[in-house]
């Protein structure tokens, strides 16, 4: 392996991403924050390329893109996948015309690949030139390759070589382990379900047997001349009892936080879009101390409501560009905007 090899394989193991450790809800965000955020490509590793792709499922709901497509690792095919991409785009530029649209809507374009340690790193290679082949594209254009931990081993091979420096973050989805004290509990657990079964199927039997003799039993005294019904009497309150204090009144709701103010119409720098609105809120509250106060701004498109996070209020050019600098050294990808 040369030393330019070497490099490919540390920066892998480092690469951005969920730790092994982390959990479930922390693979998920940190999937959907590479994908909005990250110029560059993702890949997602767990015990097999089905857990992966639930991994992704989970993610799905909370991306916003500006056009996704699917596709299989096993029969990967770089044209056809921007084919997919571009069906409606042929008469009207193709590719290049999707990659304008998706920079002027600041949303990703993803191509998702399951199974991709099944793909090959040729092929895997291949898929990343097809789609990186036009203006602007490797800014926009999002791979997320999903498989087992083979795969970093393909990405590795020198057939990949430019798809490994366009890596962006590498997430892990955690495996639950099962300690034996967690065993244990799960051993007793069972045990008290079953004897809670057992007895309620004794309790069945009984009441069904009570039912049965029950008019036997209670016939003869239907003939009992003047019975009558015990009188129910009401216990009247006692004096001693304290009196129940009246219920307080509800306190009154604390004041909400209130929203970053959105700057007045401007140049502003957009660093990601998400269906979900919690996840805007997170990110923008992850950049606030590093880069100033964030703002959220929503737009409704195609049925959908987008949370954009961005920056604005820049009082010059000068302003402006320091802040996508800073933005993009720190691994973003800010696309300018106008509010």
């Amino acid at each position: 392996m040369s030393l330019a090899d070497a490099d490919i394989v540390h920066d892998l193991d480092r690469a951005p991403g969920a730790s092994a450790g982390a959990s479930r809800a922390a693979a998920v965000a940190e999937l959907v924050a590479a994908v909005q955020t990250r110029p560059g490509h993702v890949i997602v590793i767990a015990q097999d390329a089905k857990a992966a792709a639930g991994l992704f499922s989970e993610a799905e709901a909370q991306l916003a893109t500006h056009r996704a497509v699917r596709v299989r690792g096993r029969e990967l095919d770089g044209s056809a996948a921007v084919a997919a991409l571009c069906a409606d785009k042929e008469e009207s530029g193709g590719l290049q015309a999707l990659i304008e649209e998706a920079r002027a809507a600041a949303l990703p374009v993803v191509v998702v690949v399951a199974e991709a340690d099944a793909a090959g790193a040729d092929r895997l290679e291949r898929l990343r030139q097809a789609v990186e082949c036009v203006s602007d594209a490797a800014e926009v254009v999002r791979m997320v390759l999903l498989g087992s931990p083979r795969l970093l081993d393909t990405i590795r091979r020198p057939e990949a070589r430019l798809l490994a420096t366009r890596v962006a973050a590498v997430v892990r989805v955690p495996v639950e382990t099962v300690t034996p004290e967690r065993r244990a509990a799960g051993g007793l657990r069972a045990g008290l379900a079953g004897l809670y079964t057992h007895a309620v199927a004794l309790v069945g039997v009984v009441v069904f047997a009570t039912s049965m003799l029950a008019p036997k039993i209670l016939r003869p005294r239907d003939h009992v001349a003047g019975a009558s019904a015990p009188a129910v009497v009401a216990a009247a309150p006692s004096a001693t009892r304290p009196p129940v204090p009246a219920p307080a009144a509800n306190p009154p709701p604390a004041p909400a936080a209130a929203a970053p103010p959105r700057p007045a119409h401007g140049p502003a720098l957009q660093v990601g879009a998400f269906l979900s609105a919690a996840s805007a809120e997170a990110l923008r509250r992850q950049l606030a101390p590093r880069f100033g106060e964030a703002y959220v701004s929503n737009i409704d498109r195609d049925g959908a409501t987008y949370h954009r996070v961005r920056f604005g209020g820049f009082a010059s050019e000068a302003d402006l560009h320091a802040a996508e600098t800073a933005l993009r050294e720190a691994g973003y990808a800010p696309v300018r905007a106008r509010d």
